[in-house]
């Protein structure tokens, strides 16, 4: 006699008012119509999938995790969004997608990027949590399968989510051993102390806070390959309309890529790698690039600020939420004739003086205060609007989280590849 499948029903709060803290300024904006912001993170495994360890995964690991997950939005009298607990069938958040049967890995690899990208314009539900997962059972070209988990950008950052996931993955060597994150100092170092410090660093904060709310308003780079500078109306319209998935793989361990990370940090070497492609580029299609602005938006986590070196530590101290902000930095331009001689490294001290420049403000300690005062002057959809325009009047967006040293693995089944898609941004 075969045994009924468990249903994994989750309840919710009882009481009609909900415990949970409103939602901050940032989940806010990301829970807006203007600003529909979805994190898909992609994992590949290297031997078919259990559905049924994955549904019994994400019910006793991962629910449980943050009160977040079991929760939808509401509104209150005010107009402040508030999390509010319901009852769900786990279940009911899990979707397997019906694809043709028959087909090489590699034709199943570009089914999934299209899927991809036909989801990342999806919406939720509003009676359900803002969360969901995709089973796909079909053989990829490194793998068995593949899982892609969906998150609103509302229920957290980046850093927020990486210790979501990491509380349902595994050691595939040890399950029982913990996953090891490189212990990278996050906290910016200190500024110099001597005579024109405290001056420099206040003219260099009041120009970023000038230079932010020109951003949000009416201050764009100008038009190139890279970017189009449609109006925004024509924005709202690509907003909802398919992307293209692409990814290249440098290894850690090669001998330039390790040189380079001993005499700068990653994120300068992540961003100087990515400007100086994006110059080859421009280079290519346009040849003439004098005096055009260009600027990159960079997500930076301000957690940091509170003095934690690593991000074991700060998944320890379960700061949960959006806790990042966004910053704009240069993107150098050189003239042909300079093009030929041209050293890559060059860009990566320019993102470097970008990055020491941004230390040498308070714009960062400012960002989340200014925020919440915009916040309360235009509400959620007008915060959300201001960031939105941020980001489309940019060239281009990057950001990065940090992963474990050691191959991991889910619900038994070892990870081959993991990279994770951030939509709904103009650049989408």
């Amino acid at each position: 006699m075969a045994m009924k499948k468990p249903e994994f029903i989750v309840e919710g709060e009882k009481e009609e008012t909900c415990s949970l803290p409103p939602l901050s300024p940032v989940s806010a904006a990301c829970a807006s119509s203007s600003l529909p912001l979805s994190i898909l993170p992609v994992f590949k495994f290297e031997v078919p999938i259990n559905e049924d360890s994955i549904i019994e995964l994400l019910c006793n690991e991962l629910v449980p995790f943050n009160d977040r997950l079991s929760s939808v939005l509401d509104t209150d009298k005010k107009g402040v969004k508030w999390w509010r607990k319901v009852d769900f069938r786990v279940k009911d958040l899990v979707v397997f997608p019906t694809l043709p049967s028959g087909l090489s890995p590699e034709e199943y690899d570009q089914h999934l990027h299209e899927y991809l990208s036909k989801i990342g314009t999806e919406g939720f539900p509003k009676d359900r949590p803002l969360w969901e997962v995709h089973i796909i059972k079909h053989p990829t070209s490194n793998g068995g399968g593949a899982v892609v988990f969906k998150f609103c950008h509302a229920i957290g950052d980046g850093y927020s989510l990486v210790s979501l996931l990491m509380n349902v993955l595994r050691r595939a060597d040890d399950p029982l051993l913990p996953l090891t994150f490189p212990n990278v100092p996050l906290r910016p170092k200190a500024v110099r102390k001597n005579g024109c410090g405290f001056p420099l660093k206040c003219f260099n904060t009041i120009s970023d806070v000038w230079e932010s709310t020109l951003r949000g308003t009416c201050l764009k780079d100008h038009k190139s390959a890279v970017r189009s500078g449609k109006p925004k109306c024509i924005w709202s319209l690509l907003l909802f309309q398919s992307s293209l998935c692409s990814w290249r793989t440098s290894s850690k361990s090669s001998q330039k890529l390790k040189g380079l990370l001993m005499l700068q940090s990653v994120n300068d070497v992540i961003t100087g790698m990515i400007h100086y492609a994006i110059h080859l580029y421009l280079f290519k299609k346009e040849k003439d690039l004098g005096g055009k602005r260009m600027t990159s938006v960079a997500m930076l986590n301000v957690r940091s600020l509170r003095g934690f070196s690593s991000i074991d530590e700060m998944m320890k101290a379960g700061i949960w939420g959006n806790g990042s902000i966004t910053l704009s930095m240069p993107i150098p331009t050189f003239v042909p004739e300079k093009h030929i001689d041209l050293d890559p490294l060059e860009f990566i001290r320019r993102a470097k003086k970008s990055m020491k420049r941004i230390r040498d403000s308070m714009f960062v300690q400012l960002a989340m205060p200014l925020a919440k005062t915009l916040m309360r002057m235009k509400g959620a959809e007008g915060f959300a609007e201001f960031i939105y325009s941020s980001m489309k009047n940019a060239t281009t967006l990057i950001t990065n989280v940090i992963g474990p040293h050691e191959k991991m693995a889910m619900a038994g089944s070892p990870v081959s590849d993991f990279y994770y898609i951030v939509t709904g941004i103009p650049q989408a």
